[in-house]
């Protein structure tokens, strides 16, 4: 039977299983800078065990091949995904710990809630009964690329999430991409701007809503050094056959973060569907 905790996490958290595949030579290699605004209500603060907050937040993904290493700057969490070897690590560069995973194990349980499957299996009920991306005639110009827009909406029994997308196909991305940051959406190309809007019914009556914007600051397009895609020799890595124990990392940092008064909140008293510069902290 699965624990309260475990339901709250599936209930809200961004997840997706991936087909691992050959390197294609076209890719892109370098490193991408985002930035985004969110904004949560009280539940999901509440239930995120320090992931998840109101505010900006900054990050990075380095690009070689099919691995990417993704770096929250705000928080100092990092996730080097690496399918060819079929590892998933995260770690502080804060508290010098860290976890490795078994990739696939791990994508299917937190990688997958906006996949066509759904989250893992044994939480059938999250399986989308509408599931639709819509590519429109709608085009823009967004730091020197042709964009389009994509509409999307996806529900299930427990939740209903609307999704405003802007990509470009003139840059090609591993699929690797598709996981850390569209949370399983099948959408090729470079992500400009990614917007989605979410209500879930959680268990235990909980009611969770979230508003996620997130706009591509910078492209380097270089050639990344395998060193460094490496975790830090001084992190501790701990090999879990559970990726439920990400939990106590998380905890971990969060109160590092809190400790030190760097960890990146604005306070928000309800949840805003709306970009302007009151949501922004610059």
């Amino acid at each position: 039977m699965k624990s309260k905790l475990e339901l709250i996490l599936f209930a809200f958290l961004i997840y997706m299983p991936l087909t691992i595949s050959a390197q294609d030579e076209n890719l892109f290699e370098g490193e991408l800078h985002y930035r985004s605004m969110e904004n949560q209500n009280e539940s999901i603060i509440k239930w995120s065990c320090g992931m998840a907050y109101n505010g900006a937040r900054n990050t990075t993904y380095l690009i070689k091949g099919n691995k990417v290493l993704f770096r929250d700057e705000s928080t100092h969490m990092c996730t080097l995904l690496d399918p060819d070897n079929n590892k998933v690590t995260l770690y502080s560069d804060l508290i010098g710990k860290g976890m490795e995973f078994d990739y696939k194990k791990y994508t299917s349980s937190y990688l997958s809630v906006f996949s066509k499957e759904g989250p893992n299996t044994a939480f059938p009920q999250l399986a989308p009964s509408v599931y639709r991306f819509t590519v429109t005639e709608e085009k823009k110009q967004f730091l020197n690329l042709d964009v389009e827009y994509v509409q999307g909406r996806i529900e299930n029994k427990s939740s209903s999430t609307s999704f405003d997308i802007y990509r470009t196909n003139s840059i090609k991305l591993p699929h690797t991409m598709n996981v850390v940051q569209l949370y399983g959406i099948e959408i090729d190309g470079l992500i400009a701007k990614f917007v989605y809007e979410q209500e879930v019914r959680g268990p235990f009556g909980m009611n969770l809503k979230g508003y996620v914007y997130s706009e591509l600051q910078e492209i380097n397009s270089r050639t990344i050094d395998n060193a460094e895609l490496n975790v830090p020799s001084n992190i501790v890595i701990n090999y879990s056959e559970s990726p439920f124990k990400i939990v106590n990392l998380y905890k971990e940092n969060s109160k590092h973060l809190k400790k030190h008064n760097i960890f990146p909140t604005q306070k928000n008293t309800d949840v805003v569907y709306k970009i302007d510069d009151e949501n922004w902290d610059f």
